[in-house]
């Protein structure tokens, strides 16, 4: 396993794996967690070609004919013994929901599709400790879209009312070839899993990248405008938290404005990518905290002046290329194994796992 950082002047805002307690806000914002509404209320097809059956209330089906869908709904909750079945014509093919009861989507239930779903809710999207979500791709996020945005390809995702998400103890998330959570914020403590890439945003818009095969990926844009309320990471993974893929990368992307008073990134929990066939098996984080003078007098940019990188904020996506990232394979090469020469690698990887948990916590310098 690879763990990647992005370098820059900012660097020291990490906060990796750094002991935090969950505030009584918290505790309280999410004591009402067991009041889940019922099945998906409302929904209405705007673009694309299906139907939504609701002759069995606790078990609805959404069979999709075409390749893109997009349904709105009063509103999108999942109650504990119910379940949600999206039945699509291929793996690629998506079903965009949107929420807008103005309160946050509870998934207590199951979500199954045999392709990908996305749940967009501004006020937020819980998935809870009872939650069971199985798809060949999945994209949450408390930002929104319109419909002709997402119906013409690549498409961008605004912030809102920024109700974050939350992924409680227990719950289970299978996103198949691809998930993305794009959000104010992201509190893991449930298991998240992904057989392709499985990506951590937090800014104020995102551009969500389509292919043939589905979802590609997402890239930040706008800086996190205001820190969310009683928190003090953007991207938390408990220490009940398993953030695990296989054959392809962890990416975590948190760009805000440096005057926040909040670290990018908490992890107490697991974090692991395996590679398949010299497939993924990285973890990639970009830490952008961005001056708001650079935004109002980018001639004033300290970034600019100094060498270092420099950002804008309101016109460009994440730079997420190779040429900008620290790799351990920098400090420890690749070992491989020969047996007639007698090396098996076994101290070399060990030395390379436990450097990358120093990376991990941020304590390597």
């Amino acid at each position: 396993m690879y763990f990647f950082v992005k370098q820059g002047v900012y660097v020291n805002k990490l906060a990796l794996f750094c002991k935090i307690s969950l505030t009584t806000a918290w505790g309280l914002a999410y004591i009402a967690n067991n009041s889940v509404m019922a099945n998906p209320q409302g929904g209405s097809i705007s673009f694309g070609v299906g139907d939504i059956d609701t002759s069995d209330q606790q078990n609805i089906i959404i069979n999709q004919t075409s390749s893109r869908l997009a349904i709105d709904w009063d509103s999108f909750s999942i109650s504990a013994g119910e379940s949600v079945t999206f039945s699509q014509p291929g793996a690629s093919a998506i079903a965009l929901n949107r929420d807008f009861s103005g309160s946050p989507s509870e998934i207590f239930g199951d979500l199954i599709a045999n392709g990908h779903v996305f749940l967009l809710n501004t006020a937020g999207v819980v998935i809870g400790s009872t939650g069971f979500v199985d798809t060949g791709g999945l994209l949450i996020s408390d930002m929104t879209t319109t419909v002709a945005d997402f119906a013409s390809g690549d498409f961008t995702l605004q912030a809102a009312q920024r109700g974050g998400i939350t992924i409680e103890d227990g719950a289970v998330i299978n996103g198949g070839s691809n998930v993305q959570l794009v959000a104010g914020f992201i509190d893991n403590a449930g298991r998240l899993t992904s057989s392709g890439n499985l990506g951590l945003a937090v800014a104020d818009s995102a551009v969500v990248s389509m292919g043939s095969s589905g979802l590609l990926g997402v890239a930040v844009s706008a800086p996190l405008n205001q820190a969310p309320t009683g928190r003090n990471n953007l991207i938390n993974n408990q220490a009940s938290g398993e953030i695990i893929v296989t054959g392809g990368d962890v990416i975590v992307q948190a760009r805000y404005f440096s005057d926040l008073a909040v670290s990018a990134v908490n992890n107490e929990g697991l974090v692991n990518a395996l590679a398949i066939a010299d497939e993924g098996g990285r973890i990639f984080l970009t830490d952008t905290p961005v001056p708001r003078a650079a935004l109002t007098n980018p001639g004033n940019n300290p970034l600019a002046e100094s060498g270092e990188e420099s950002v804008n904020a309101l016109e460009e996506p994440v730079d997420t290329s190779m040429e900008d990232i620290f790799r351990l394979d920098q400090l420890v090469a690749d070992c491989v194994p020969d047996i007639t020469q007698g090396v098996d690698c076994t101290r070399e990887d060990a030395i390379k796992r436990y450097l990358g948990r120093l990376l991990i916590n941020g304590r390597l310098e």
